[in-house]
């Protein structure tokens, strides 16, 4: 079995309630939690605006 991801940061995001159903409804179509189902569609959006995360240097990795 793989190792847990952990996640170091967090942010507050605030919303309708009608939203949060939203989220909620679509992560038990993909199958997932809502944080995880959150979690790639921030990806999804930073993809299509040009961030890539995949490009993401961590602090460890500017260290060495």
């Amino acid at each position: 079995m793989t190792e847990p991801v952990r996640y170091s940061g967090t942010k507050a995001w605030r919303d309708q309630p009608e939203v949060w159903e939203l989220v909620d409804r679509a992560a038990v179509a993909k199958g997932t939690k809502p944080s995880e189902w959150l979690r790639q569609a921030v990806r999804t959006v930073l993809r299509a605006d040009g961030f890539d995360p995949a490009q993401i240097t961590t602090n460890s990795e500017k260290a060495a």
